[in-house]
């Protein structure tokens, strides 16, 4: 038995450490509290702020950190602006420092072009604040609008800024001419190759994302375009083979294996000399997809999923065609009609890039073959050249009163013609 000493020291050292506990838990909870108090105050601070800067035509942007993004927002915003009848914006960017440049290049042409750069890191941290503070008060409803920003929707479905003619930050003399050095090296000329992304799943490899869902459902195998490369280059169009981190092809094709033979040569800059001279690219939902945008040129969508929102081209000339959806129980292929009405019940749902959920509903999901990708590439190479005599299938009549409604882009017709039951309603034999 614990001599009364010994009690009583023992009681008051339980307790001690438990005022410590609560103290730290109190101490935590005041810290978090302080954070959000400062966080408001200075976002609601910050915002004002940018907003009367935007009265004088001076825009504050969050610099991108995916390839896609850094390409075709700044894009997107200054047409936007310029669209709003405000023809000289000054823009000024942010980043945080502790991210790399997607393409150095590209950020060395935006820094050319005018784009103004934040370098001082107190200044970004602040800036960063109002940003997240814009960001959370959106999520709860409060359309603030002192930053630039948009949602992903908007960036690529607004027909005013994807069908203006004139590129916001166009390439100078020197970076046009680095372009054309780029090409001879490649035995290239300018429009007269096409590109294509694969995107296999080594690119995810090292993210942690490489079992996810989303990332398989855009995935495609080079070997699909080998039969487009041979057709093509009988047409006298070459087919280069566009990213990074590809397995080396190890099958016998026409197609120019970039990422493998050029790309590590000439660097980040090489990446946008062969998207700005290809006659058009075709590939998957992809930040490449967004930098073709960026370049007005024209898209071949493939494997487009989820299909009809995720990044419709819009401008003429442009093709698409979705994965396929094979109804396991009834043992056909889903209608337009359907997956359309599927994508609307579950817009932007996590629903939707989740292989549970298919396979809940019965629902296997088919990629394009590759003759449906060689008789698309065809389709797409004839309409460019103004040689095209088939039927159209306009994503505005298909995707009427849906998002990406209002779209200059047709469904390819040869996909139409390969699998008429898809088309259902539609289709015109």
């Amino acid at each position: 038995m614990k001599a009364p000493c010994q009690r009583f020291w023992g009681d008051k050292m339980f307790h001690i450490r438990n005022f410590k506990k609560l103290s730290e838990v109190l101490g935590d909870r005041m810290i978090k509290y302080i954070k959000k108090i400062t966080i408001l105050i200075l976002g609601l601070f910050l915002t004002l702020i940018i907003r009367v800067l935007k009265i004088f035509n001076i825009f504050f942007i969050e610099y991108p950190n995916a390839f896609g993004h850094q390409a075709l927002n700044l894009e997107y915003y200054g047409r936007k602006i310029q669209s709003s009848g405000i023809k000289k914006p000054r823009i000024i960017v942010f980043k945080d420092k502790k991210t790399l440049f997607a393409n150095y290049a590209l950020y060395l042409h935006h820094k050319h072009s005018g784009i103004r750069f934040v370098q001082n890191s107190l200044i970004v941290k602040l800036l960063v604040i109002g940003m997240t503070f814009q960001k959370e008060m959106r999520k709860k409803g409060y359309m603030v609008d002192a930053f630039m920003q948009t949602d992903m929707a908007s960036l690529q479905t607004d027909k005013q800024v994807h069908t203006k003619s004139n590129i916001f930050l166009p390439f100078n003399s020197h970076l046009l001419s680095r372009f054309g050095q780029v090409l001879d090296s490649m035995s290239l000329n300018r429009f007269e190759y096409f590109l294509f992304q694969d995107r296999n799943l080594g690119y995810h490899s090292n993210r942690n994302t490489a079992n996810n869902f989303y990332h398989m459902g855009r995935v495609e195998d080079a070997k699909d375009f080998s039969l487009a490369s041979i057709q093509m280059d009988k047409v006298g169009v070459k087919t280069v083979r566009f990213g990074s981190e590809s397995p080396p092809i190890l099958f016998d094709s026409c197609i120019i294996d970039y990422p493998n033979i050029y790309r590590d040569r000439y660097g980040d800059v090489a990446d946008i000399a062969l998207m700005h001279g290809c006659k058009f690219f075709a590939g998957p939902n992809s930040g490449l997809m967004f930098f073709a945008h960026s370049l007005n040129k024209p898209v071949l969508f493939c494997n487009a999923y989820p299909w009809p929102w995720m990044h419709i081209p819009m401008r003429k000339n442009s093709v698409s065609m979705p994965k396929k959806l094979w109804l396991i129980d009834e043992k056909r292929m889903m209608t337009i009609s359907e997956m359309i009405q599927m994508e609307s019940a579950f817009y932007y749902k996590k629903l939707l890039y989740e292989e549970s959920f298919f396979d809940s509903l019965r629902i296997e999901v088919v990629n394009n073959t590759a003759e449906e990708i060689n008789a698309s590439v065809l389709e797409i190479n004839q309409r460019i050249d103004g040689e095209w005599s088939g039927h159209d299938y306009l994503l505005s009549d298909l995707l009427s009163g849906h998002i990406g409604h209002d779209s200059c882009s047709v469904l390819s017709t040869a996909f139409a013609e390969m699998n008429p039951d898809i088309l259902g309603k539609y289709y015109i034999g």
